[in-house]
């Protein structure tokens, strides 16, 4: 499933399926080790060709990866995904969203992640999106709870990261819960 659009526009923010050009940026971030260890729970390391694959990779499957840009001056900020997209009968997704490190904090994840729920909700037409964030990621479960995401359950002790053993949380929104908190 690509996207519908070539671009979803925000105020601070817009997403866009990547090109080329963003590898080299893609390459530095997927291999940082704040980002790739502790918010996408990954201890791998990524190679110029796993990049490219999974650029190239955005079309050919049903998964929906956006790049997140910046008004203005186009500089790539993260990365956020639909995957597991399960339509037309349940209508449902599982959204993920990393903004990188020196973005982190400035409230670009919580217009993001708003971005892509009124893309799923409205132009996907889902039903449901869910996620999982593990347990040391206040922040990110901070964000998702305002923008009205529900706590389903957690895997507990799923993640082990700097000596420690963390839950992941699984949280979830209907697309009724979406609109009636943001009208």
């Amino acid at each position: 499933m690509q996207p519908l659009v070539k671009a979803i526009e925000g105020e601070q923010l817009y997403l866009r399926p990547y090109t080329k050009e963003e590898i080299p940026a893609l390459y530095e971030a997927f291999n940082n080790n704040q980002i790739a260890r502790q918010f996408t729970g990954t201890s791998r390391i990524y190679t110029l060709e796993d990049v490219e694959r999974y650029i190239e990779d955005t079309g050919a499957h049903a998964d929906v990866r956006l790049g997140i840009f910046m008004q203005g001056n186009d500089q790539l900020i993260g990365d956020t995904s639909f995957i597991d997209i399960d339509t037309p009968a349940s209508r449902q997704a599982r959204f993920q969203m990393v903004v990188f490190d020196d973005y982190i904090g400035q409230r670009f994840g919580t217009e993001a992640t708003r971005l892509m729920l009124e893309y799923g909700f409205g132009k996907l037409n889902f039903h449901r999106i869910e996620l999982e964030v593990f347990s040391f990621n206040t922040r990110a479960i901070h964000v998702y709870e305002k923008l009205g995401f529900v706590h389903e359950g957690m895997k507990r002790e799923c993640r082990y990261y700097d000596h420690q053993y963390y839950h992941a949380v699984m949280m979830s929104i209907l697309e009724q819960e979406y609109r009636q908190k943001h009208r």
